[in-house]
C-alpha cells in the first residue's frame, strides 16, 4: 500500500463500514448498535484524529513515557470532533514471560516481525516486559494514565504465558 495514500483508503473503508453498520444496504444488521466496537492505533496526529472520526477509541502500543500525551491528544480530538462522552482508551504492553528460552524466542520474534524497520524493531524488543514486577507496574501507570483496559501481547507461542500472566495480574 502506498504510504502516501493509505490514511485515505483507510477513512473511506471506515466511513463505509459505519455506514454499512448504521443500516446500509449488506446484511444482517449489527449485533451491537453502530457496529461493532473499532480500536484505532496509530502514533501520528491523523491517525489520531481518526479516532475521533470513525472509532470508539484508542490502541495505545506506544511506549509508557509517550502514552500520556497520546491519551490527551485523543480525549482533545474527541472533544473537538463533538463526540459525546470519552474514547476508549487502552494501553497496550509487549511481553514475555516464562524461562530465559521464552523470553529470547519473543525477542527474535519481534525482530524479525519489525525487520522492514531495524529502528522500530529495536524499540519495541527493548520495551519487552520480562518480569512480574515490570508487568505489574506497566498495568499500573496505563491505569493511571486513564487506561480502561490494558491488553499485554504475548510474541512467544509458549502458551504456559496465560498462565503466568493471570498469576501475575490476578
Amino acid at each position: 500500500m502506498d504510504l502516501r495514500t493509505r490514511g485515505r483508503r483507510f477513512d473511506e473503508q471506515l466511513k463505509l463500514m459505519r455506514d454499512i453498520w448504521s443500516g446500509g444496504p449488506v446484511g444482517p444488521a449489527p449485533a451491537r448498535p453502530g457496529g461493532p466496537e473499532v480500536l484505532i492505533g496509530g502514533f501520528a496526529e491523523p491517525a489520531l484524529d481518526r479516532v475521533a472520526r470513525f472509532a470508539d477509541g484508542l490502541l495505545c502500543a506506544t511506549a509508557l513515557s509517550a502514552a500520556g500525551r497520546q491519551f490527551e491528544y485523543v480525549e482533545a480530538s474527541w472533544a473537538r470532533a463533538g463526540r459525546p462522552g470519552r474514547p476508549r482508551l487502552v494501553g497496550q504492553v509487549t511481553v514475555a514471560l516464562g524461562p530465559e528460552s521464552t523470553v529470547e524466542e519473543a525477542r527474535e520474534q519481534i525482530l524479525a516481525y519489525y525487520a522492514f524497520d531495524p529502528q522500530l524493531a529495536a524499540a519495541t524488543a527493548g520495551r519487552l516486559l520480562t518480569t512480574p514486577a515490570a508487568i505489574r507496574d506497566a498495568v499500573a501507570e496505563f491505569t493511571a494514565l486513564g487506561a480502561d483496559e490494558v491488553v499485554c501481547y504475548c510474541w512467544s507461542p509458549d502458551t504456559d504465558q496465560v498462565d503466568r500472566l493471570a498469576d501475575v495480574l490476578c
